[in-house]
């Protein structure tokens, strides 16, 4: 639609409030949301606010959202890039990592962890499906294995706290420009 029409609608309804906060002539932002659309929608849309019975002036963000609801969508300017998917770790990447984790329990250090000793990611997978047809929610199946690698209660209320301490934003040393790093976890 072209948007002098448009803009001659919403002077029509509105009169001086419109022209007081918008002004005689409309920018580049609404050019921008206005024009590119059909004759159809844009009819819609100035019928919305004819019989809306609100005596102020719609804001761009109004009018953008009333578009979208007769349109379907808006998106205008360039289009922006698609984020590029991480890649899912290989079942024998996982598998090691698993690993790793166990070893550091086997050695007698704690770690938080719901893979049990010698348990693959797939045979991990599948225990956690078996639990949750079973009638257990997720946080109790964790629990249980976190219960079975000997992650007491107290070790929990220890994660949770420190988890919550590397949450909030951190000081920066004098004359350090770059993030502090969070404090090493006391297990």
């Amino acid at each position: 639609m072209n948007i002098n029409i448009f803009w001659a609608a919403m002077v029509q309804m509105f009169g001086r409030p419109w022209i007081t906060e918008r002004g005689e002539q409309p920018n580049q932002m609404w050019k921008e949301l206005i024009e590119g659309h059909d004759q159809e929608t844009m009819t819609k849309v100035i019928d919305h606010f004819k019989w809306s019975g609100n005596p102020f002036p719609p804001n761009l963000s109004e009018v953008g959202l009333i578009v979208k609801t007769f349109k379907g969508s808006v998106h205008h300017g360039p289009a922006r890039p698609v984020p590029e998917a991480r890649p899912l770790p290989s079942e024998q990447e996982a598998d090691k990592k698993i690993k790793d984790v166990l070893d550091c329990l086997q050695s007698g250090q704690k770690r938080r962890t719901a893979f049990l000793p010698g348990e693959s990611f797939k045979s991990h997978q599948d225990a956690r499906l078996e639990a949750l047809k079973n009638g257990k929610t997720a946080a109790e199946f964790e629990s249980d294995r976190l219960l079975k690698n000997g992650w007491t209660p107290a070790d929990e209320a220890r994660f949770l706290r420190w988890r919550s301490d590397i949450m909030k934003p951190q000081k920066r040393h004098e004359g350090s420009s770059g993030p502090s790093l969070p404090p090493k976890i006391p297990f």
